[in-house]
């Protein structure tokens, strides 16, 4: 098989398997039913097996469909990282650079980050993800962000890791 693939129906195909359902990635894409479930025929029709089970109620991804899914997610990282990679040799920073936090670290430590990062590289936006620290380590797993702050939390295999503070915790108390 060759590699002539226009990215449109795989971009289609993440957004059903983000959502869930056809209607949703079609009001999220801003295209129509009939498209989204084009797209998806034409993927299934090219790599000759169905991508999803179709319910009544969702569109479940097949063994097919979560192996493709995993290797989408990577290519739309690496075609993220095409216009930094190109700036890499002249030291520019440009574009919007994704970064996911777990909400302590989101709420005290994210914003000087991203001020300071602003202020060197004025061409790039920082675009920040809060949630919990399990949510982060799966956007990263999953390639929806390069780079995560958390907490301190058990982490599979293949997560590199630099600690860029410690906490202090004191306990508080009035003696009066």
């Amino acid at each position: 098989m060759s590699c002539d693939y226009n990215l449109y129906p795989l971009h289609v195909f993440r957004e059903v398997a983000r959502h869930g359902s056809v209607t949703r990635a079609a009001v999220e894409l801003s295209i129509s039913q009939p498209a989204v479930s084009a797209h998806l025929r034409s993927l299934e029709t090219k790599f000759g097996i169905a991508l999803f089970e179709r319910t009544p109620r969702q569109m479940l991804l097949t063994d097919a469909g979560t192996s493709l899914l995993d290797q989408t997610n990577r290519l739309f990282a690496l075609c993220e990282e095409l216009a930094p990679a190109v700036d890499r040799p002249s030291g520019r920073v440009r574009g919007e650079v994704r970064i996911g936090a777990s909400s302590t670290p989101g709420a005290y430590l994210l914003p000087g980050l991203m001020r300071r990062f602003q202020q060197s590289y004025p061409e790039a936006a920082a675009i920040p993800r809060i949630a919990d620290s399990a949510s982060v380590v799966e956007w990263i797993l999953s390639y929806e962000i390069p780079l995560g702050i958390i907490g301190e939390i058990a982490l599979p295999p293949g997560i590199e890791t630099h600690e860029i503070t410690a906490d202090s915790l004191c306990l508080v108390t009035f003696s009066g």
